[in-house]
């Protein structure tokens, strides 16, 4: 072990207290433990909240919230630009927090934070932009006008996989536009999201304006998103869930915004550059160890370079460094747990009997690594189109490639899944590119690259049953965290 993995293990445990109407909440007698998927040490202690936290921080939220609306919206962008330079200047401790509790590379959670100051930065920009518009009415001396208002309070449901950039974007946008928030943490890394809290209530939040729950999502996500006293609620995470909050948002009259699974597919034609197409394709399946939702999973390749696409990508896989993600030059970190390592190695064994393994999944167990949850990447070649490495999400390390002898093949093989989150093709040929473009069914489209990744400025959601509601990141949350006035004024009768 190196220096830095030896002293962030030897530190003692952080406490992951809940925040509620400025208070930092006692961490209770029966904590949850936040392991380093890396080697196992204990990094923290997290609090177990309940239904009665719920209920009290959407109180101190309702409580809080008109006055934060009533601050001119330069002053909330203000605050955020102050929160975004706190960040900035943390992004190496915060990084470090975010290898420990999730296990990615240190690069690629310096990355993630890089990106979480970027929204921040985007969304304190938002306060100067238009929210409004200006309608020519029938009446000669009448005027139309709309104006956007807060909603009330937006309860947030947030994933391990990126603990400081997906509680940013849903969070930070909704309070630019005047709202209060409850965000709920997942309680397996609570502990990145809440240096995002400290932070912007070092800025200046006032107190009550963003609360902090903690604990299992049976218990206090599912009091959250059915709660009454939410007027909106965002969450990402696995179709099954989504589907259970939808459920509840229906009941309590809240809206949802659901960012839900992907099954994601790439398309590499003849034509392509294989070179470019390659490192996408390899970038976009193993990064964060295949544990994102915009991850490549199928990869459907033109017959006559199904092979050497094939050869490629297995050389660049079995090549990947393996280890705590603290260490230098580590390429594949662990996966979030043992658990997830099982289900996943799991999946990959089923895959490969009912295909042609080109890269078999195993545990990853020599020396150091035996302390996590470490397994080799898996490729699988030409699987049945209805199995499960073909159709659902495998949250893993996992990549199944087809032969196909037109586009016609590919793109009804792109678009045969339930999920519609991103998809990408390979080609120098403009339109095919169109073609791909105007008729693949996902809600992110790319050309040339990576299914993963997007940036903060534009919209952000997928398809079909990747996703629900108003589309996250840019302006376009605007239509969830807001309410549209319609105003007509006419001068008083002479």
């Amino acid at each position: 072990m190196t220096a830095p993995a030896a002293a962030a293990a030897a530190a003692a445990p952080a406490e992951a207290r809940q925040l509620v109407g400025g208070e930092r909440l006692p961490l209770g007698a029966d904590p949850i433990e936040i392991r380093d998927p890396g080697d196992g040490t204990l990094v923290g202690l997290g609090a177990r909240g309940s239904a009665a936290d719920v209920d009290a921080a959407v109180a101190a939220a309702r409580a809080a919230q008109p006055a934060w609306a009533a601050l001119p919206a330069g002053a909330r962008g203000e605050l955020l630009r102050r929160a975004a330079g706190l960040l900035e200047r943390r992004r190496e401790a915060w990084a470090r927090q975010i290898v420990r509790e999730m296990g990615k590379p240190l690069a690629e959670a310096l990355a993630e934070c890089d990106r979480a100051v970027a929204i921040v930065r985007y969304c304190a920009g938002e306060a100067q932009r238009p929210i409004g518009a200006h309608y020519a009415s029938q009446e000669t001396a009448a005027w139309i006008l709309t104006r956007r208002e807060p909603l009330g309070v937006v309860g947030v449901i947030a994933p391990w996989n990126y603990p400081a950039a997906i509680p940013t974007w849903k969070s930070v946008p909704a309070l630019l536009f005047g709202n209060a928030v409850v965000l709920k943490l997942s309680e397996q890394a609570p502990l990145s999201g809440l240096a995002l809290a400290a932070a912007l209530r070092e800025a200046g939040l006032p107190d009550g304006v963003l609360n902090v729950v903690l604990g299992d999502g049976a218990t206090v996500g599912a009091a959250l998103a059915g709660h009454g006293g939410i007027d909106a609620i965002s969450f990402t995470g696995s179709t099954t869930v989504g589907r259970a909050i939808r459920a509840a948002a229906g009941v309590s009259g809240a809206r949802a915004q659901l960012e839900l699974g992907g099954s994601n597919p790439a398309i590499v034609r003849a034509d392509a550059d294989l070179d470019a197409a390659v490192a996408a394709l390899h970038a976009g399946a193993f990064a964060t160890s295949g544990q994102n939702c915009t991850a490549t999973r199928r990869v459907y390749v033109a017959r006559e370079r199904y092979d050497e696409v094939a050869e490629r990508l297995v050389a660049r896989a079995r090549a990947l460094r393996a280890g705590h993600g603290l260490e230098p030059g580590v390429e594949l970190g662990p996966l979030i747990d043992r658990d997830a390592r099982e289900r996943v190695l799991a999946a990959c064994e089923r895959a490969q009997a009912a295909g042609t393994v080109l890269l078999a999944a195993r545990r990853l167990e020599e020396g150091a690594l035996a302390r996590g949850a470490f397994m080799s990447p898996a490729i699988v070649g030409e699987l049945p189109h209805d199995a499960e490495l073909a159709c659902e999400e495998v949250f893993g390390p996992a990549l199944a490639l087809w032969p196909v002898d037109s586009d016609e093949e590919a793109l009804a093989l792109a678009n045969r899944t339930r999920h519609g989150l991103s998809a990408a093709i390979f080609t120098r040929d403009l339109d095919a590119a169109k073609r791909f473009v105007e008729r693949v069914e996902a809600g992110v489209v790319r050309v040339n690259q990576k299914t993963s990744g997007v940036e903060p400025h534009v919209p952000f959601g997928g398809w079909k049953e990747s996703g629900h509601g108003p589309r996250e990141q840019g302006r376009a949350p605007i239509e969830l965290l807001t309410r549209e006035k319609t105003v007509y004024i006419h001068p008083a009768a002479a």
